[in-house]
């Protein structure tokens, strides 16, 4: 029986969380963060993505009040020193953004946005939208660019999205002063080798500081999935039970098996991750706090 009273209980529970230290941005500027959702649901209809199966395509906003209060309250309780905002679709409703970050450059402790934000959002206003973000403390944004292929964002994943938005998304927040990290994702059922090879090519001379090249994986409930089964995409000896963060599912053009795939896309995101280091060493170590090319892999 666990006679400590329930504050002193759940103090303990989250002093174990910062010690695993498994945040979703891996490189974080504090051992003590603070993960928070201002909003659930994504009117995006990405294929592989399981957000609207689960949240639904209505995105729900919590006040910029409830949001604070808990940052406030936690901030002060656990001694946070970072927070990260797991939403899908934090730069959607520009009005909830600045209206937090108002309140965000009060608290004044980094922040940043672990899940992809979308590159095409508020293009007209999208750099006073940034210096906003990086003014309330935001020191790095993701932005979920998927692929370099249009035909790829437009009929493989349903992305909505024009890859000529993507490198001057990248360029504007970079000048607001946030470090900028990428996602893309490789082997869609479909998608060529030539046009994995275009994706590679296009993320590396996109000038974004780091990149996470991810294998598909074929989410149950994804229109994805249900191709993939429908079709029996897989690998041989291959299934849902091997799904980790860099395995390889389903076949791809090009490759003779899940290993050589696999091998590409560590040896891309080691190559991609290291670019910085090449370019402007000064912020590669403002990035990750030391100049040491064993955490490549760790963004």
């Amino acid at each position: 029986m666990n006679l400590l009273p329930q504050p002193a209980r759940h103090l303990v529970n989250m002093e174990g969380y910062f010690r695993i230290g498994a945040f979703q941005s891996a490189k974080s500027r504090s051992k003590r963060v603070l993960s928070i959702q201002c909003s659930r649901g994504c009117p995006e209809k990405c294929t592989f993505c399981t957000t609207p199966q689960q949240w639904g395509s209505n995105v729900r906003w919590r006040s910029t009040e409830h949001i604070m209060e808990e940052v406030n309250s936690d901030v002060k309780k656990y001694n946070i020193g970072e927070i990260q905002f797991l939403d899908d679709t934090l730069t959607l409703h520009k009005q909830h953004l600045f209206s937090l970050c108002k309140e965000l450059e009060k608290v004044g402790i980094p922040w940043c946005t672990p899940n992809g934000t979308k590159a095409n959002y508020h293009l007209k206003e999208q750099q006073e939208m940034y210096c906003a973000m990086a003014d309330s403390g935001c020191y790095q944004i993701t932005i979920a660019c998927e692929s370099g292929s249009q035909r790829v964002l437009d009929e493989l994943i349903n992305k909505r999205l024009s890859l000529e938005t993507i490198y001057p998304a990248i360029e504007r927040a970079k000048k607001a002063g946030m470090l900028v990290h990428t996602y893309w994702i490789v082997g869609y059922p479909g998608e060529t080798y030539e046009e994995i090879q275009k994706t590679a090519d296009f993320a590396l001379n996109s000038g974004a500081d780091s990149f996470s090249f991810s294998c598909l994986q074929p989410l149950p409930g994804t229109p994805i999935y249900r191709q993939v089964m429908r079709e029996n995409l897989w690998w041989k000896n291959r299934s849902l039970n091997d799904m980790l963060l860099r395995s390889s599912l389903v076949k791809v053009d090009g490759f003779n098996s899940p290993e050589e795939f696999e091998k590409f896309t560590d040896d891309l995101n080691r190559k991609g991750n290291l670019l910085l280091k090449k370019r402007n060493p000064a912020r590669f170590n403002l990035k990750y706090g030391v100049n040491d090319s064993s955490i490549v892999h760790q963004v």
